[in-house]
C-alpha cells in the first residue's frame, strides 16, 4: 500500500504540483497506513503537510482542517502524549462547531474524542460530561440505535467499571451490544469486543457463570473472523484463563494460557512485552498446582 501511495504522490505532485489538494488526500491517506504500522513520526510528517496544503486552499476553519487535526490528535493519544491530542481536538472541535454547527455528527464524533482523553488522564468528570454531550447530539440528529452510539456508549461504560460504579456501567455495555448485533449482526467483531468488555465486567463482580459464555461467544467470533492465531483470539484466551483461576480451576485455566502464549509468540515474536502478563499468569497456575519448576521457568522467561 505505501509503494503505491507514494507512486501517486510522485505523479500527483509532478502532474498537479506539490500543493495540489489531490496531493493532500495522498498525504492523508499514507498517514493512516504509517499510524496502522506504528510508525508516528512518518504518519506526523505526511498530516502536517497535507494540513498546510488545505489550510492554504480554504484557510483555517474547514471541515477538511478538522479531519486532519483530529488525525494528528489521535496518533498523539496513541503516543500518550494527552496534552498534544487534547489541544488538536479542541481546535478541530471549534472548527467543527463553526462551519457545520453545534449539532452535527462530527462534532458529537470530536466531544467523544476529547473524553477519550480525558478518560486517560483520570479526568472522570470532564470525560463524563464529553461523552453526555456527544450522546445527547447523536441522539437527536441520528438515533439512539446507531452503530456509532454503541462505540461511545461502550467507552462510557468503560469509564463506570474504571471507576468502580458496576450498576451504570452494565446496562450501557448492554445497551450498547444490543445495538451492534443489530446494526452489525451478531457475529461482527465489534459485538465480540463488547461481549469481551461486558465479561469483564462481570469478572471483576466474580460473576463467572456470566462471565465466561460471553468470553466463550467473543473467543468464537474472533476465531471465525480473523483465524486461531490472531491477537484478539490470544487476548480472549488470556481472559478466559483469568476467569478459571480466579475461581481456583487451575486445570482448565492452564490450556487457554498456553494458548494464548502460543500465539503471542507466533504473532509477536518471543521476547515481545505482551508475553510478559501471560508468563506471569503461567507461573501463578503452575505454583498453585504444585509445579515448582515450570513456575519459576515461566517467571524467568517473564523478567
Amino acid at each position: 500500500a505505501i509503494t503505491l501511495y507514494q507512486r501517486a504522490l510522485r505523479i500527483g505532485e509532478h502532474n498537479l504540483g506539490s500543493n495540489h489538494l489531490n496531493v493532500a488526500n495522498i498525504l492523508n491517506n499514507l498517514a493512516t497506513i504509517y499510524k496502522d504500522l506504528d510508525n508516528y513520526t512518518e504518519a506526523l510528517q505526511h498530516l502536517r503537510r497535507a494540513l498546510g496544503i488545505v489550510e492554504t486552499a480554504f484557510g483555517y476553519e474547514h471541515p477538511y482542517v478538522a479531519h486532519i487535526l483530529n488525525g494528528m490528535a489521535t496518533i498523539y493519544r496513541d503516543q500518550g502524549k494527552y496534552v498534544e491530542a487534547l489541544s488538536n481536538y479542541e481546535k478541530s472541535l471549534n472548527i467543527y462547531k463553526t462551519t457545520l454547527g453545534t449539532n452535527h455528527p462530527d462534532v458529537a464524533a470530536s466531544l467523544h474524542y476529547i473524553a477519550r482523553v480525558y478518560q486517560a488522564l483520570g479526568n472522570y468528570p470532564e470525560a463524563l460530561s464529553h461523552y453526555n454531550q456527544s450522546i445527547a447530539i447523536l441522539e437527536e440528529v441520528l438515533s439512539d440505535d446507531h452503530p456509532y452510539m454503541a462505540e461511545i456508549l461502550t467507552n462510557l461504560a468503560e469509564l463506570y467499571e474504571v471507576v468502580g460504579s458496576y450498576a451504570e456501567a452494565l446496562p450501557r455495555y448492554e445497551k450498547a451490544l444490543a445495538i451492534a448485533e443489530s446494526a452489525l449482526g451478531p457475529n461482527h467483531p465489534n459485538v465480540a469486543q463488547t461481549l469481551s468488555r461486558l465479561a469483564r465486567l462481570y469478572n471483576h463482580q466474580r460473576n463467572y457463570a456470566e462471565a465466561i459464555p460471553r468470553y466463550e461467544r467473543a473467543l468464537k467470533i474472533f476465531e471465525t473472523t480473523f483465524g486461531p492465531k490472531n491477537n484478539y483470539v490470544a487476548q480472549t484466551l488470556n481472559n478466559l484463563a483469568i476467569s478459571y483461576a480466579d475461581q481456583g480451576d487451575y486445570i482448565k485455566a492452564q490450556p487457554y494460557y498456553e494458548r494464548a502464549l502460543e500465539i503471542r509468540e507466533t504473532t509477536l515474536g518471543p521476547d515481545h512485552p505482551y508475553l510478559e502478563n501471560i508468563l506471569i499468569n503461567l507461573s501463578s497456575v503452575h505454583r498453585s498446582r504444585g509445579n515448582t519448576a515450570q513456575a519459576i521457568a515461566y517467571l524467568k522467561r517473564s523478567k
